[in-house]
């Protein structure tokens, strides 16, 4: 017997009650329905025990297989002859699949018709049911394997006609297993009133309307065909919240925030999405690219869906703060091909800003405008951008007039395929390069610029910076690298040209980096007169060029000579020469440099006075070798050693040693035969000398100079004609005469100097002279026609200025000659001045002889008196006005005129007697006139007398010979004549007159003493001697030539002498 208390028909308690007390009331009727029963019982208590019993298990694992799912049906709450109500029912999660489904009830309707030929059609109705769904690893949201009807063991048919869901509520979470780097997943909840599943032969209809926790509306329509794999969706959904929808589809982008509507076809095969048509608008959408730099956030507009391919119509989006204006494709193989316009000019930060660089050391002023495209992989997308800029702009304080850019962003790299700039200060800049942005991993950059023609001086102006130099136009090719993120401590390297101080520098190897900068700087052509630190009015370097090959570096921290480490060598021209500065260095403001000047115009020197430099010097070059160091902010703190020489056009000065500390010099020069040709009246010869010279370069005066050596003068100095050696110092006031020599000669003493009247202003020289030789003084030429000589010794003093010194001191002169006359020992005393002239008493140490010689001259060199005495011969002179009158007793005329034969016709070879008489000089024209000479023992030649007296007067270089008469024996001649003595032809015209006279006495006197003797005239004779007597010899005697009263004129070659007229 079926048990039933376990499965009532009703769960009312009182209709149990009312049904046994109608059995107890009516028992009769209980046996009467028992018996009418009892055939229709049976079959009812069968079909209650097949509903019961055999139902369930029997339904609940046909629809397991049908669904390949372990299903589990909750317990019977209700039955009907056309249903069954289950309590809580479950389709159970397995080992693969982590769906589920809690139902609090499920209602299973059939056909009870159909059991009768053991066939069950069933309708299941799933009611308020939970569930979880969730997509697997191959992205499949349900994995169903719906089996087809079967018959089981019993003979049983079973099928499911369809599932409809009432008041039930989905939980669905996304997997992200294929699109790790998108946002993480979660569960989203469905509101599901109404869902029904029906299926017919091999293929399953469904529609279900859902409502999001939002409140917003969905519903999906679909058909999955069995056969061939294939699910057609079909989505309508209004404002569906992005998050949503990515529960829903697995999209090449993550979204977030905003919402979606639109409708949307979706076909898959297996398992696999195969197809999109539709229309999506969104709104205020994010959207997040794999490897893009930022989310792009806002975006609104419209999608379509067609072949695969999603189209982007006028879209607006932001990327950080630039908002594009979108148009587009992105195809259903992830590739993309999407154009983005900038809606108006942007701030330059911004878009480095949303680019995610780092620009915090990178100060931009600004705006650009730019168009972007984004092709490639979506998940390896190439950004192309082009950029240009919105008026001014202005990067790290550089104002840019133009700004074209094409970037391209790739892989994690953009790539600077071409960046032009314009700067306003003049000029072009140019790059090309590629940044990487893996962030940590590398934020390394490399960008090659080129620049043309920067105006340096402008640019320094830019960064408030006063450069050392004036620097023109810069041009170059540099390559700036470093990490982006750290941009002030990127590295430029290259090579530049830049236009410099009117010339040109080519910069190589050129580095700078955030706190250093260097570079091998070769210079050409550098005005010396732009550089720093030099004064070239000082120096005379204003039309110096200079060249140069050096290593230089710095300190970015502030371009300062203190800074600047340099190593190198540099040549200029300078006065007609050349500078060569080789092993140049600077460091720490210090510097140092071997200088080599080759052939400098000593005559070109700034620091020459070239008025007072003598001839000698004025064409002299200057050679050196030095050894210089210094300061740059310290020009005063300069350090020179070294040598040098000067070259002059007839000497050579060397420098053996020259060293210069804080602009005081000390020079040591020596000089070896140099000419002092042209260098005034009192020098001659060379000198040699080895001097040290100190002073000031800033102050070459000289009274800031002082001096010691010693100097030779080879042919002596003013009177002294033998060398004379010296050695002399200077204090800036006074030359101090240590020791002056030559040749029997000393002298010391001081020469006071004014240097602000650059004159001497008093001289106080001690001299001691020993047996100079008068022959060796340098004394005027005409006195060479008294032939003096003589050994001088002299002690005295030189004193006085300049204008007016003074020589005094006591003289001794041994074996004195003058104009063939000697004298005894002489002594006395010399004074000589040019104001006072000269006064020089001489006498004789033997007091038994009478020699004297007293000589006084004026300030001009004219005689004011004389007084000289050798023995009988005598001579006297006294000034009187502008006349010198002299009186000359028994002069020996074959002694004086010796060494005035020469002044005379040639034909004049002796000239004798001794002369006394009157001589009146005119000191103005130095004519004369001899009113009385008388001469005894005459001879000329070989004309002799006894006597002879004449007049002589001398105008205009002819001395004329008036009255004369010559007594020989008892004959007397008369006569008149000319005597031209100077010049190269000297000639002498006379009238001779013979009284009557014995014969025999005129040939004595012309000494005629054979025929061939009136021939030769006054010739001398040459007289044989006693030997001559024994040789054998043919005499001959020339034709006779006796005198007569005619002129006769003795000359030499003819000498035409102005104002001469024959005498009669």
């Amino acid at each position: 017997m079926i048990n039933a208390s376990d499965y009532p028909i009703s769960e009312n308690p009182e209709g149990n009650q009312e049904y046994q007390e109608l059995v107890k009331c009516h028992n009769f009727w209980r046996w009467f329905i028992y018996l009418a029963l009892v055939s229709l019982g049976g079959g009812l208590s069968y079909g209650w025990y097949f509903l019961t019993q055999k139902l369930i298990p029997m339904v609940e694992k046909p629809v397991s297989n049908y669904l390949s799912r372990p299903v589990k049906l909750g317990k019977i709450e209700g039955i009907s002859l056309t249903g069954i109500r289950l309590g809580k029912s479950s389709i159970e999660t397995t080992d693969n699949e982590n769906d589920f489904l809690i139902a609090e009830g499920v209602e299973i309707s059939l056909n009870p018709l159909k059991l009768l030929a053991k066939k069950v059609d069933l309708s299941i109705t799933i009611i308020n049911a939970n569930g979880y769904l969730q997509q697997d690893k191959n992205n499949s949201w349900i994995s169903l394997k719906l089996n087809k009807e079967k018959q089981n063991s019993s003979g049983w048919y079973f099928s499911v006609n369809n599932i409809e869901v009432k008041d039930s509520n989905l939980s669905i979470k996304r997997n992200n297993y294929l699109l790790p780097n998108l946002s993480t997943s979660s569960i989203n909840k469905v509101e599901i009133p109404l869902g029904n599943i029906s299926f017919e032969k091999n293929q399953l209809f469904f529609d279900v309307r859902g409502k999001l926790v939002n409140g917003n509306n969905i519903q999906v329509n679909g058909l999955h065909k069995f056969s061939q794999g294939e699910w057609l969706l079909k989505i309508n959904s209004e404002n569906l919240a992005t998050n949503t929808l990515n529960d829903f589809l697995i999209l090449p982008v993550d979204v977030n925030a905003g919402s979606v509507k639109g409708n949307v076809n979706l076909r898959f095969l297996a398992n696999k999405l195969d197809d999109i048509q539709g229309d999506i608008s969104f709104n205020q959408v994010n959207v997040k690219l794999p490897n893009f730099v930022d989310d792009l956030k806002g975006s609104q507009g419209k999608v379509k869906f067609h072949n695969q391919v999603i189209k982007l119509e006028n879209i607006n989006t932001n990327l950080g703060l630039i908002n594009t204006d979108v148009n587009g494709f992105i195809h259903n193989n992830h590739q993309l091909n999407i154009q983005a316009n900038t809606t108006k000019p942007l701030e330059i930060k911004n878009v480095l800003s949303s680019l995610k660089l780092n620009n915090s050391n990178l100060v931009t002023k600004g705006k650009v405008e730019g168009k972007i495209n984004i092709i490639g992989d979506i998940h390896k997308p190439k950004i192309e951008v082009d950029i240009v800029n919105a008026g001014v702009t202005e990067v790290n304080q550089i104002p840019l007039d133009k700004v074209t850019a094409n970037l391209e962003i790739y892989n994690h790299q953009l790539k600077i395929k071409n960046l032009n700039l314009l700067p306003i200060i003049g000029g072009e800049v140019s790059a090309k390069g590629n940044i990487n942005l893996l962030g940590k991993k590398d934020d390394s950059f490399s960008i090659d610029w080129q620049g043309k023609n920067i105006e340096g001086e402008k640019l320094a102006s830019v960064y408030q910076q006063e450069l050392p130099i004036n620097v023109g136009l810069i041009s170059g090719n540099y390559n700036l690298s470093g990490n982006w993120q750290e941009f002030n401590q990127a590295k430029l390297t290259g090579f530049s040209t830049v236009e410099l101080g009117g010339g040109k520098a080519n910069i190589n190897n050129l580095e700078i980096n955030h706190d250093t900068w260097g570079g091998k700087v070769t210079l050409s052509g550098v005005k010396l007169t732009q550089l720093p630190n030099i004064d070239c009015q000082k120096i005379g370097c204003d039309n110096s060029l200079l060249n140069g090959e050096f290593l230089v570096s710095g300190s970015n921290n502030k371009i300062d000579v203190k800074n600047i480490d340099l190593k190198g060598n540099f040549d200029f021209n300078l006065a007609g020469g050349r500078v060569n500065l080789e092993k140049t260095q600077i460091k720490e403001g210090n510097w140092q440099t071997l200088m080599t000047a080759d052939n400098l115009l000593f005559s070109q020197l700034p620091l020459i006075n070239l008025n007072s430099l003598p001839s000698q010097m004025k064409g002299g070059k200057v050679n050196a070798n030095l050894d210089i160091k210094g300061n740059l902010s310290q020009s005063e703190e300069i350090n020179i050693q070294g040598k040098g020489k000067l070259n002059l056009p007839k000497g050579i000065i060397n420098i053996n040693n020259f060293s210069l500390v804080k602009d005081n010099f000390m020079a040591q020069t020596k000089t070896m035969n140099f000419p002092l040709d042209n260098m005034g009246n009192n020098f001659r010869g060379d000198v040699s000398s080895e001097i040290t010279l100190r002073g000031n370069i800033n102050n070459l005066t000289a009274e800031n100079l002082n001096l010691d050596g010693d100097l030779v003068f080879s042919k002596g100095i003013s009177v002294i004609k033998q060398p004379l050696s010296a050695n002399v110092s200077w204090d800036g006031k006074k030359l101090k005469v240590n020791q002056a020599i030559s040749d029997g000669i000393q002298a010391k003493g001081i020469i006071n100097y004014d240097t602000a009247k650059q004159t001497v202003k008093d001289i106080n020289l001690g001299i001691i002279a020993k047996a100079i030789n008068l022959e060796k003084l340098s004394l005027p030429s005409s006195l060479d026609l008294l032939n003096y000589q003589g050994l001088v010794d002299f002690k005295g003093n030189l004193q006085g200025n300049l204008s007016q010194p003074k020589l005094a001191g006591n003289v001794i002169v041994n074996n004195f000659q003058l104009a063939n006359l000697t004298f005894t020992t002489l002594t006395g005393s010399l004074t000589n001045s040019v104001g006072e002239g000269l006064n020089l008493q001489l006498k004789s140490q033997n007091e038994t002889e009478a020699d004297k010689f007293y000589l006084q001259l004026d300030s001009n060199n004219q005689p004011q008196f004389i007084d000289l005495q050798r023995k009988t011969t005598k001579i006297k002179g006294i000034r009187d006005n502008e006349n010198f009158n002299i009186n000359a007793i028994n002069i020996p005329l074959e002694k004086v005129t010796k060494n005035w034969l020469s002044y005379l016709p040639f034909e004049i070879k002796q000239i004798g007697g001794n002369l006394s008489g009157e001589v009146n000089i005119n000191l103005t024209n130095y004519d004369f006139t001899s009113p009385n000479i008388i001469i005894e023992k005459p001879t000329v030649n070989n004309l002799q007398g006894d006597i002879l007296i004449t007049q002589l007067s001398s105008s205009e270089g002819v001395i004329k010979i008036e009255e004369g008469k010559l007594n020989h024996q008892k004959n007397e001649y008369l006569f008149n004549g000319e005597l031209q003595p100077f010049g190269e032809n000297p000639q002498l015209k006379a009238k001779l007159d013979i009284k009557e006279g014995d014969i025999q006495n005129f040939l004595s006197s012309w000494q005629i003493f054979e025929l061939k003797d009136i021939a030769t005239g006054i010739q001398p004779r040459e007289y044989g001697k006693a030997k001559d007597l024994y040789l054998d010899k043919t005499l001959s005697s020339p034709p006779l030539a006796l005198p007569n009263s005619e002129e006769k004129t003795l000359s030499s070659p003819p000498l035409a002498l102005p104002n001469s007229e024959e005498k009669t």
